[in-house]
């Protein structure tokens, strides 16, 4: 939020294990860098040339809303695309070599965008060769909480295994016939369109695929993609109990990152041609889990390397 500060590459937290190691920005609880066991690195390093983020966390909503705005009852409240979590300072709670847990709690300022107490608990850890990200919301008032909540790593495209950047590809756990939507000017979907994933299950990987932006799964059959250039080593992004997905890279910029974002909930849908966009109740977002007073929800993902 407002008056917080990115923290400098030495503030980061540093966990590891044999064949991986992290790096974690407080501000925002943001993964900062995820290095293999041969130190090399998997994650976008954030140069501003393309795209400043490396994998911000998105919270309470995901995606745009609908005049940048939502509604309590009659009241309307102005909330900015996926929320403020990657803006906000998180407390270090616990520590260990290999693990941190990172807290956020509502705020003035918070309260400001969002009227509900709230609990976001992040947990990173490592082992072997894997990362696995925790987010655990508690509701933490009197009344009904919504609340949607979404992953947005940056993979470095090409990896540092081999392979040219053409040849690389999204490889999905199930077949995905489903209908895919794509961001308008605003963030807000619009589709649905034929989806580019083939009846293999494989997404090729090149610049015209994001000319129009992000590709939007709203409803995804798969809970893993595996990403990076066949017949050499890639990453397995797992995200059971997401059921959405989108992917994304700077349109028209070669950027050397794609990010593989597995979310619960997404953008509201755009209005009519010549309709003013219509702010939606905030507990009839798409995606949206509705948590009773003192009732949790966990969200999680889990990055790993497997061997050609």
């Amino acid at each position: 939020m407002r008056g917080n500060m990115r923290a400098a590459n030495d503030d980061r937290i540093h966990i590891s294990a044999a064949g991986v190691a992290a790096e974690i920005d407080p501000f925002g609880a943001e993964l900062g860098v995820l290095r293999d066991g041969d130190g090399r690195d998997l994650l976008y390093d954030g140069n501003p040339r393309w795209w400043t983020g490396r994998a911000p966390l998105l919270f309470p909503v995901v995606g745009a809303l609908a005049g940048g705005a939502y509604r309590l009852g009659r009241e309307l409240w102005r909330l900015p695309q996926h929320g403020f979590a990657r803006h906000s300072q998180f407390n270090v709670e616990a520590r260990e070599p290999a693990s941190v847990t990172l807290r956020l709690r509502e705020n003035e300022e918070t309260r400001g965008v969002y009227p509900f107490p709230f609990q976001l608990d992040v947990t990173y850890a490592v082992a072997d060769a894997a990362l696995s990200v925790r987010a655990r919301v508690t509701n933490r008032g009197r009344r009904p909480m919504p609340v949607a909540l979404g992953f947005h790593p940056a993979f470095r495209w090409p990896l540092p295994y081999g392979g040219a950047r053409e040849e690389h590809e999204l490889e999905f756990g199930a077949p995905e016939p489903g209908k895919v939507f794509r961001p308008d000017g605003d963030g807000l979907l619009i589709g649905p369109r034929r989806t580019p994933v083939g009846a293999d299950g494989r997404l090729p990987l090149n610049d015209d695929l994001f000319v129009d932006g992000a590709v939007v799964f709203k409803e995804l059959a798969s809970q893993r993609v595996t990403y990076g250039v066949r017949g050499q080593r890639r990453i397995v992004v797992d995200f059971a109990g997401m059921p959405s997905l989108g992917v994304w890279s700077k349109p028209g910029a070669q950027a050397p990152f794609v990010c593989v974002e597995p979310w619960q909930g997404y953008a509201d849908d755009a209005p009519l041609p010549g309709d003013p966009p219509k702010p939606r109740d905030l507990f009839d977002r798409p995606g949206m889990i509705e948590l009773a007073p003192g009732q949790s929800h966990a969200f999680g993902m889990r990055v790993s390397l497997v061997d050609a």
